[in-house]
C-alpha cells in the first residue's frame, strides 16, 4: 500500500483515461517527493563520521570527535524525529543524552538514547513547554568538552517554547491564534514569536556556556532563512522588539493581543527587557555555534521536476518561492500555466507546472481545512477539460480538520460532481471549509503525518 490512502477513489474520480493517468502521475510525484525528502536520508547525507573519529558536516566543517566526552542531542520540529534517528545511527554510543520535541509519530518511537515529547502544532502546549525546559537543562549541564547536535525543522516554532517572563501559555496560544488567522507572513509571525519567548531567536544557543554546537536546519519557509526556520533558536536574530510591535499594529492585531504580551513587547522596545542575541553576541563570535541548512523548497522542486521529466512531461519548474495570500497564488498559478500551454500548444508532451513554497490563508470563516485545500477549492472554476490540480503540505497535515489531511486533487469535473451532491464550492470557500467540500467527493490527499516538513507543493497539469 502506498503513502496516499485513498488513491483508488482519487483515480476513479477522473473524467477520462488521460485525466486518470495525470492524476496517477501527480500522486506518484507527491509520494516520491515525500520519500526523497525524508529527514533521515537528508541527515545521513549531511553528516559523515570516519573511522578515525572525524566528523564532516556537508564537507564544510570537520571536527575531531575524540576530543569530546559527550554528545548531547536537542531539537524540535515535525521532521526532527527522523533526524534524531539518523543521528543515533551515525554516532552510536557516542550519544549520551538528548531530548527533542516532535509531532505525532506514525510508528513506535525507535530512539535508544534521545528522549522526546509530542508537542503541539500549530498551537504550543504544555508538553512542548516541559520539553523545552528539559532541553534547557541539558544545555546548562553541557561542558567545554561536550558536543551538542541541534536538529530543527518546520513546526519547531510551536513545538519548542518557554514563554517570556510574565506571559502565560494560554496567552501565547491566543497570540498564535491571532497571528495564523491574519495575513501576516511566516517571517512576520516568527519575529513576534522570537520576542515573546525565552528560547527562540538565538536564545537557545546562549543557554550553554562553553560547549560547541552543530545545528542542522531543515527548511519549510520560503527563502530558507535560518532565522525563520523554527524561529532560529540557535541563530543570531536581526529583528527587534520594535519590529514585533509594528507588525502587530500593521495587521490590526495590537489591541487584540493579550495585555501581558503587549506590556512585554513595549518594555523590550524601551530597553527594559534584553533584546534577542545579534550577530555580534559573544556566543556567535567564538566559533562555538555552527548552523547548517540541509534541505528546503529548492531541493523539493528539483526532485519533483526530475520525477516528472522521467514520466515524459514538459515541465515548467516555476518557482521554489511560492508565497502570498491563497487567492493571489491561485491567480498567479493559472496565469503562468495558461501562458505555458499557449507557448507549448504544438508539443505532443503532456504539460506540468510545479511550484514549491508556502502560501498564506487569511482565515475569515469557521470551516475546516488548510491553505493547500483552500488553493484547490478556489481553483475549481478555472480548470479546463484535461487539466488536474493538486496542492499538498509535505508534512501530511494541512491546517485543522477532523482528520489529518495533506491536501486535495481535482479536475474540471470535480465542480460538477460537487454541484450534483448539493455542495456550494463558492460559499464553502468563503467559509474556509474546503475539507467538508472535498471529503464526500473523495478528493482529499490523506497520508497521515509523513515525518518530514519541507513546505507545500502545487502541481497543475494537462494531457
Amino acid at each position: 500500500m502506498g503513502l496516499i490512502k485513498e488513491r483508488k477513489y482519487i483515480l476513479n474520480n477522473a473524467s477520462g483515461a488521460a485525466t486518470k493517468k495525470l492524476r496517477g502521475d501527480i500522486l506518484d510525484i507527491i509520494e516520491k517527493v515525500v520519500a526523497e525528502s525524508n529527514p533521515y536520508k537528508i541527515v545521513k547525507k549531511a553528516l559523515r563520521v570516519t573511522g578515525a573519529g572525524k566528523l564532516s558536516v556537508q564537507e564544510k566543517l570537520t571536527l575531531d570527535l575524540n576530543v569530546f566526552k559527550r554528545i548531547l542531542v536537542i531539537g524540535a520540529g515535525k521532521g526532527t524525529y527522523e533526524m534524531a534517528r539518523a543521528v543515533e545511527e551515525i554516532f552510536g554510543k557516542r550519544v549520551t543524552d538528548g531530548f527533542i520535541a516532535i509531532g505525532a509519530l506514525q510508528t513506535d518511537c525507535k530512539l535508544k538514547t534521545i528522549g522526546h515529547c509530542v508537542a503541539g502544532h500549530p498551537f504550543p502546549n504544555q508538553n512542548g513547554v516541559a520539553g523545552a525546559k528539559k532541553i534547557l537543562r541539558i544545555l546548562k549541564s553541557a561542558r567545554k568538552d561536550d558536543l551538542i547536535i541541534g536538529l530543527f525543522s518546520g513546526g519547531g516554532s510551536a513545538m519548542l517554547d518557554v514563554p517570556a517572563e510574565g506571559i502565560t501559555l494560554p496567552e501565547s496560544i491566543k497570540l498564535t491564534e491571532l497571528l495564523i488567522r491574519s495575513k501576516a507572513s511566516i517571517d512576520e509571525i516568527n519575529v513576534i514569536r522570537k520576542h515573546v519567548s525565552c528560547v527562540k531567536g538565538g536564545q537557545l544557543a546562549c543557554s550553554t556556556a562553553n560547549a560547541k554546537m552543530v545545528c542542522l536546519y531543515l527548511s519549510d519557509v520560503v527563502g530558507d532563512s535560518l532565522e525563520t526556520i523554527a524561529s532560529g533558536p540557535t541563530v543570531p536574530d536581526s529583528s527587534t522588539f520594535g519590529q514585533a510591535v509594528e507588525i502587530l499594529r500593521h495587521h490590526g492585531l495590537w489591541k487584540k493581543t493579550p495585555t501581558a504580551i503587549r506590556t512585554h513587547l513595549k518594555n523590550g522596545e524601551r530597553g527594559k527587557c534584553p533584546e534577542t542575541p545579534k550577530a555580534d553576541h559573544e556566543v556567535f563570535c567564538s566559533n562555538r555555534v555552527y548552523n547548517f541548512l540541509i534541505g528546503g523548497h529548492e531541493s523539493t522542486l528539483t526532485v519533483a521536476v526530475a520525477i516528472a521529466r522521467k514520466k515524459g512531461y514538459e515541465v515548467l519548474p516555476w518557482t521554489h518561492a511560492l508565497q502570498g495570500e491563497v487567492s493571489v497564488t491561485v491567480e498567479r498559478v493559472f496565469k503562468t500555466f495558461n501562458a505555458l500551454k499557449k507557448k507549448q500548444e504544438n508539443t505532443s508532451k503532456p504539460l506540468l507546472l510545479i511550484a514549491t513554497g508556502e502560501t498564506t490563508m487569511h482565515v475569515r470563516g469557521k470551516g475546516a481545512g488548510g491553505r493547500n485545500q483552500q488553493v484547490v477549492i478556489e481553483s475549481l472554476g478555472r480548470l479546463k477539460e484535461g487539466e488536474v490540480l493538486a496542492a499538498f503540505d509535505t508534512d501530511g497535515i494541512d491546517g485543522v480538520a477532523p482528520e489529518k489531511v495533506g491536501g486535495a486533487i481535482v479536475d474540471s469535473q470535480t465542480l460538477i460532481r460537487g454541484n450534483t451532491l448539493g455542495l456550494n464550492a463558492e460559499k464553502m470557500a468563503l467559509n474556509n471549509d474546503p475539507y467538508n467540500y472535498f471529503k464526500p467527493l473523495h478528493e482529499l490527499i490523506i497520508t497521515g503525518p509523513t515525518g518530514t516538513n519541507i513546505g507545500d507543493i502545487v502541481l497543475l497539469g494537462y494531457r
